[in-house]
């Protein structure tokens, strides 16, 4: 057989060589190369060849292009056209088909072309030779093709049909088995080859439910576990059903993989060999209906069996399958409907069945109440890729949340046929991502915008300044401590709450209103002058001196000091907008309270020398320069293996070098800037643990702003879902000091902090008796032993007994204990005696740079 291969590519073109001369089969391969088109054409003019295999891309000419230039050279017959693609050219080669080309091969980087490769030849070069005999045969068969693959590209699972004969003898099984491993011809040979790799604790399990399919027809619906070839394991969900047709009665059914990390790249590699498995079906259609020619009427009512066959196995496929499926005609009107499509668009069965799609459903946009039809559907098949989320209104009343996919069915002509459209219910899906996203942006307590997203729109105020004014106003309520004292704090949160919505009904609809945290309020009045900004503001300051409570027959009233600020181009970045009016707002507190100050920058610029270290900090935050996160080591003091612990420690990057947190987190105390360095560090920490491969788990420390503040958690709880990383991995840690000066809010914190998952650390503990009365509210998860306690507790008799009780209660509370800073190595045998379960210090490994590698000197 003469081959002209038209290639550039030197090794393209041996791989193609190899496969052929490696086919195996009786047929002599006489291959010509053409690197050039014009080369190509040179030799198709000296010589006669049975087949071209022609890459798509030549160095002088486009494949299309040659590709018409080929039917006028040569013989009155046109010699057969195999393109070689690449796998971004999918489209372009379904156009070569469509401009005469016999068929084409994905060149992908497997070379699983190369393999398949001789077939392909070799069926051109049959199908040249019956297409003049079969052409009527074949338009009707294409036809079918069109409709069948179009149905069964949407089952993303592998297929199979068995015998009833003991374990199942396979009759078909489609190419994605060779996913788990497994030779559909080796399996055909060996039954038990399938079983043996399903665990002994599910095969029991498994078999059973065969059985009962095979001898008793109910439906098989398993899941289990499968052990691949290479000791991968993944979990594998088998759908089948007993099928009698024609006489015959046999067991078919799907197999998917439900392992949610390799999902997608196994649909992908079940479309791919489902597509080779399609077009090995239509090479032996063709050799049947070839030699069937010779009968006429007989023939005819063959090929129509054929035909019905084929419908009917794409239906009992859909029907196996658990993703819903609609087809349609060219009319628009429903052809059919799968019953996983009945059940969710809970209609009766055939209920739907030629209606116009638009009578039955209405399609809408996910985000604007706006319909769209089938033409606008048929668009998004042509040009979309991958699913489309969009709000589905039923009939029968409600209304889902569906991921949608949509392709056009074309006849031998390439005209649009029909559609088939696949839906899946995201309903829960997306609900649950705008709960998550509005409880990141909201304040829990009051339902007011926090003060992660109020800082995020200011700072998208400031971006798009261009000459325009606003004003920023903090609210910080004068009194509210009386409030929790005498009513408690379920009082406290109660007036919190009302005055929330009484300020919300006096802002205008255009204006940010948020609780920063604690007693504080924020408001951006946009569009607006400075002085309107202190009208509006004086507005708010009566409301919230007008408000009353009543609560268990007292009134509490309470009154407001108010900070103002303006901002406009001169305004510099975000957290110092923020701190010029909090120092308005004490400057208010400081005048007496009540009242009413506006920041005042020629001032402040003044004032500012005085402390350099809030602009250095505002401008690290703002900028992302300076902070650093190192970690320390916690060693584990047992003998069995123990996953990796580190506590995350701040530094600030100067000119006189590396400072640690104790130079500048009394300014960022004095200054409120600790809640937004708390941010930081909480930020970069899941950020890491998104990026590395070890399952480490990380201490974090906060302040205690922080926790009065209330809005952390969420940040939190925003990252981590963001990041997908297991929230087990981090720990809050809070100081003993921080936790008895601010301990209801210390328990709400922790309280929310596990509710995520997250652990939590008490540090410095040493105080005694007043703080391990509080620890079944705390519910500590460790206990970090203050430093002085362990310097003494070899001489000191009495440090020693403390460290002793802090273990027992820390056990007793389901808490593991931390000795900080020991300063020998015999300490730790000391340490281990008294129980305490984990060491940190300079003795184990002294704090480096995140992500840097070190070599801890762990404790043996």
């Amino acid at each position: 057989m003469r081959i002209l291969l038209v290639d550039d590519d030197a090794v393209d073109r041996r791989i193609v060589r190899r496969g052929l001369t490696r086919a195996g089969d009786d047929i002599h391969y006489e291959i010509i190369e053409a690197e050039t088109g014009e080369e190509a054409l040179q030799r198709l003019a000296e010589s006669r060849f049975d087949c071209v295999l022609l890459d798509l891309w030549l160095p002088d000419v486009n494949g299309l292009e040659l590709l018409g230039r080929l039917e006028n050279v040569g013989t009155d017959e046109p010699v057969p056209v195999v393109m070689l693609t690449g796998q971004d050219d999918v489209a372009t080669a379904v156009k070569a088909m469509r401009l005469g080309a016999r068929d084409y091969l994905i060149k992908d980087v497997e070379g699983h072309y190369r393999d398949m490769m001789p077939a392909v030849v070799r069926r051109v070069r049959s199908g040249e030779r019956l297409r003049q005999e079969a052409r009527r045969a074949e338009a009707e068969l294409r036809a079918a093709e069109s409709r069948y693959r179009s149905l069964i590209e949407q089952i993303p699972a592998i297929t199979f049909t068995m015998t009833l004969r003991g374990p199942g003898e396979p009759i078909f099984t489609s190419p994605q088995i060779r996913e788990l491993g497994i030779d559909p011809e080796a399996w055909r040979r060996q039954p038990e080859l399938f079983w043996k790799r399903v665990p002994a604790s599910h095969r029991a399990q498994v078999r059973h439910a065969w059985v009962a399919t095979r001898d008793h027809g109910e439906p098989l619906d398993e899941e289990f576990p499968f052990v691949r070839p290479d000791g991968n394991e993944v979990w594998l969900r088998a759908q089948a059903r007993l099928v009698r047709a024609e006489g015959h009665a046999f067991v078919q059914g799907i197999l998917t993989d439900i392992t949610e990390s390799h999902a997608v790249q196994a649909e992908l590699q079940a479309h791919r060999e489902r597509l080779e498995e399609l077009v090995d079906e239509r090479t032996a259609a063709l050799n049947q209906l070839n030699q069937r020619l010779q009968r006429d009427l007989a023939y005819r009512r063959q090929v129509e069996d054929a035909l019905f066959r084929e419908k009917r196995r794409a239906e009992v496929t859909l029907q196996a399958i658990g993703d819903a499926v609609i087809t349609l005609g060219a009319d628009g009107r429903v052809d059919y409907v799968n019953p996983a499509a009945e059940r969710l668009l809970n209609c009766a069965q055939g209920g739907m069945q030629g209606e116009p799609l638009q009578a039955c459903l209405t399609f809408l946009h996910e985000e604007e109440e706006r319909s769209f039809g089938l033409d606008e559907l048929a668009a998004f098949a042509e040009e979309e890729e991958g699913a489309y989320c969009c709000r589905l209104r039923l009939r029968a009343g409600g209304e889902l949340t569906v991921a949608i996919t949509a392709a056009v069915v074309r006849d031998a002509s390439g005209q649009a046929a029909g559609h088939v459209i696949g839906l899946r219910d995201v309903t829960e899906e997306r609900a649950q991502a705008r709960r998550l996203s509005h409880q990141a942006r909201h304040d829990a307590l009051t339902g007011l915008v926090n003060r992660a997203e109020f800082e995020h729109r200011l700072g998208r105020l400031l971006e798009q300044i261009d000459g325009q004014q606003h004003v920023l106003c903090l609210i910080d309520l004068d009194g509210f401590k009386p409030v929790n004292d005498t009513g408690g704090h379920a009082a406290g949160d109660e007036l919190l709450r009302q005055l929330g919505r009484q300020l919300s009904r006096h802002v205008r609809q255009r204006d940010t209103l948020a609780r920063l945290g604690g007693d504080e309020f924020a408001c951006v009045f946009e569009h607006c002058s400075l002085k309107q900004g202190v009208g509006l503001a004086a507005e708010l300051l009566e409301v919230v001196k007008n408000h009353s409570l009543y609560w268990q027959g007292r009134t509490y009233r309470v009154g407001a000091s108010v900070g103002i600020v303006a901002v406009d181009g001169a305004s510099p970045s975000v957290p110092e907008v923020v701190q010029q009016a909090d120092r308005a707002l004490y400057a208010a507190k400081a005048a007496g309270r009540g009242r009413i100050k506006i920041y005042e920058r020629d001032v402040a610029a003044d004032a500012a020398v005085s402390d350099p270290w809030q602009r250095r900090l505002i401008e690290a935050l703002a900028r992302e320069e300076g902070l650093r996160l190192f970690q320390q080591p916690i060693a584990h003091l047992g003998e069995q293996p123990y996953q990796p612990h580190f506590e995350l420690l701040l530094r600030f990057a100067a000119v006189e070098g590396l400072l640690p947190a104790t130079r500048f987190m009394p300014a960022a105390e004095r200054f409120r800037l600790g809640p937004s360095l708390d941010h930081w560090v909480v930020t970069h920490a899941i950020d890491h643990m998104a990026a590395e491969a070890a399952n480490t788990v990380y201490f974090v420390n906060v302040s205690e702003a922080s926790l009065r503040e209330g809005v952390l958690p969420s940040v939190v709880a925003d990252r981590l879902h963001r990041q997908a990383v297991d929230p087990a991995r981090l720990v809050l840690e809070i100081g003993e000091t921080a936790a008895l000066n601010s301990f209801p809010e210390a328990v709400a914190f922790a309280q929310e902090v596990k509710g995520l998952g997250c652990g939590i650390s008490l540090d410095d503990f040493a105080d005694g008796l007043p703080m391990m009365q509080q620890l079944s509210q705390l519910q500590p998860d460790f206990i970090k032993i203050r430093s002085h306690l362990i310097e003494q507790f070899i001489e000191d008799a009495i440090a020693r007994a403390l460290i002793q009780s802090i273990v027992t209660v820390g056990h007793a509370a389901s808490a593991q204990t931390v000795a900080k800073w020991p300063r020998e190595r015999e300490d730790l045998r000391e340490l281990q005696t008294l129980g305490v379960d984990h060491v940190q210090g300079n003795l184990i490994a002294p704090p480096y740079a995140l992500g840097a590698r070190a070599e801890p000197s762990y404790p043996h």
